[in-house]
């Protein structure tokens, strides 16, 4: 099954140079975006009249239903402005061969499939995001969902995923409050975060606490970074994974990790709201790992995991 996309695509930039974004996005059956990797060139990157070549790797969300996809090319101003776009394929996605990765299994009989894990992400204070993750059992074109039952071209076998918006109030029980449900491209998925303490004073240190589920076996040196930003400071650790012991080198699929790191806030921090984020980069090409959720994925590259009030 078509999980990700690589390609390399080259640009000509006929008028003087400028700040520009490039693009490729993967469109499902349903016209919405379900996959991009954007690419910024600062216009001192180029000359007129050059050819901008760029490797592209789209990463699909993980509840992108069987069906036929559409990949879109384009370039945007910083401000937004479309400037170009063009359809370049289609590829079809097939559900996928391999139980998707969960934090909470489960085994429940439905007609034709069977709810096999379940997921929620509380990274947004407005809303919580619920993975719900099927085995097709027999040919089948619907998947029922927690709200949303979710349609798709006939499908044998394999594994598929439906997620769906909750309000911040709605009751799942089964799950702790730092539940989380965020997947960095492919890799692996953030399942859980925790910090402490909610308040604290300069130079005082905050410890956060995570876990991780390896989506596969990994052969990437991936660098986990870990970040509390207040105003007109910051405090960052970047660092392999339990304090070097652990490279994601020898991660196989399904592998759950916790860690944990350590932040001091400097000496003479402002006071005020400090956001605490997690992100990962490759070690060698430093590219950070995209954030496949449809709202987290607009905030930036890191996760977001709370806030932290300074005080004086």
């Amino acid at each position: 099954s078509v999980q990700s996309v690589d390609l390399i695509a080259a640009w000509r930039v006929t008028g003087p140079p400028r700040d520009i974004n490039f693009f490729i996005h993967a469109l499902g059956p349903d016209g919405l975006l379900y996959g991009q990797h954007d690419v910024s060139v600062p216009a001192t990157r180029y000359v007129a009249g050059e050819v901008l070549a760029e490797r592209y790797t789209v990463t699909l969300l993980p509840e992108a239903a069987p069906g036929t996809y559409t990949l879109v090319a384009g370039a945007y101003l910083p401000d937004g402005t479309r400037l170009a776009e063009t359809a370049l394929i289609t590829f079809t996605v097939t559900p996928r061969s391999a139980p998707p990765p969960t934090a909470s299994v489960r085994l429940i009989k439905f007609p034709k499939t069977t709810l096999v894990g379940e997921d929620v992400d509380r990274s947004l204070p407005d809303a919580q995001r619920l993975y719900q993750h099927f085995r097709i059992d027999e040919a089948t074109t619907r998947v029922p969902g927690m709200g949303v039952e979710k349609s798709f071209p006939v499908a044998d076998s394999g594994y598929v995923t439906v997620a769906g918006d909750l309000p911040p109030d709605y009751v799942l029980p089964l799950f702790a409050p730092s539940s989380r449900y965020v997947a960095f491209g492919d890799a692996l998925v953030l399942t859980d975060a925790r910090f402490s303490p909610a308040r604290a004073r300069p130079g005082e240190s905050v410890t956060v606490d995570v876990e991780f589920i390896a989506a596969r076996s990994l052969m990437q040196d991936l660098i986990v970074k870990v970040e509390l930003t207040g105003n007109g400071w910051r405090a960052q650790v970047d660092t392999v994974p339990v304090g070097g012991g652990l490279p994601t080198l020898k991660w196989i699929a399904g592998s759950r990790l916790r860690d944990c790191y350590t932040l001091t806030i400097p000496p003479g921090a402002a006071p005020g709201p400090a956001q605490l984020t997690l992100g990962w980069y490759d070690a060698f090409t430093q590219r950070n790992l995209p954030l496949l959720h449809p709202r987290l994925a607009q905030l930036g590259p890191n996760a977001p995991l709370g806030v932290v009030e300074i005080e004086d």
